[in-house]
């Protein structure tokens, strides 16, 4: 298969829809965790906005009400989407051993879907809890 800037500008002009898909993954594992946990999803928006209580930027948000007796959520809940990536990480490289894509034209979709996306979702909340002290990283790590 030969490039064509055509095909580099479809995936361009796609980004946006790339980074709807990804924040719905990413916001689909916390709530199936914090279902399977047993709490009550009380909010879930995979869409960009500005939150109306903090007026923070945000590309996706869940929200969920623990159960009586539960005083923390688990970091199993907060660290789900990260579980996820990992495994469409595994699931490129898999994929990609078996898969000749010299004759697959949409192989940069997969690409982008399987393995960019996912070591973005990493990469930018690793640098948000990093640079900010805020996101999912940080609520599961001790505080001194």
């Amino acid at each position: 298969m030969e490039w064509c800037w055509i095909d580099v500008l479809i995936h361009l002009l796609a980004y946006p829809l790339y980074q709807l898909l990804s924040t719905l993954r990413h916001e689909i594992a916390h709530a199936v965790a914090a279902k399977l946990a047993g709490y009550t999803i009380t909010s879930f928006k995979f869409w960009p906005h500005r939150d109306k209580h903090d007026g923070i930027f945000r590309f996706g948000y869940v929200a969920w009400q623990l159960p009586k007796g539960v005083t923390k959520t688990s970091a199993h809940v907060t660290m789900a989407p990260y579980y996820v990536d990992v495994v469409l990480l595994v699931t490129w490289v898999f994929i990609y051993s078996f898969v000749d894509f010299s004759k697959v034209h949409w192989w940069l979709f997969v690409a982008i879907m399987l393995l960019v996306s996912p070591m973005l979702d990493m990469i930018y909340n690793v640098f948000k809890a990093i640079l900010f002290n805020s996101g999912d990283w940080m609520a599961v790590l001790p505080r001194t």
